[in-house]
């Protein structure tokens, strides 16, 4: 467990990527107190990895992500709830992971 208070943001937790204007994707952002190295992946409900947003990316206060509810940019994924899971890795090697829900009803 990391040493410090690390936080994540998904506004909205709920989004339609239907392009019609309205949540057609969804924000996704992490704060943290010292520098780390994060991850961010989405899994579906079985457990299989359907997005990446960031792979070793070094965060030192906060970042911002965005995800349009595509499998790697290029396939739209069906109605249900998926699992953003985060990790963040600080320069000692302690881990933290993060997950939260998101919802696409479509």
């Amino acid at each position: 467990m990391l040493q410090y208070e690390s936080k994540l943001d998904v506004i909205p937790e709920v989004f339609s990527p239907n392009n019609d204007g309205y949540n057609d994707f969804t924000n996704i952002k992490i704060h943290v107190d010292l520098p780390s190295k994060v991850n961010i992946y989405v899994y579906s409900k079985k457990g299989f990895k359907v997005g990446e947003l960031c792979n070793s990316e070094l965060v030192t206060k906060e970042a911002t992500w965005f995800w349009d509810g595509t499998k790697n940019k290029d396939l739209e994924l069906p109605i249900g709830i998926y699992i953003m899971i985060a990790s963040l890795i600080e320069s000692s090697g302690s881990e933290e992971i993060i997950r939260h829900p998101i919802v696409i009803p479509r």
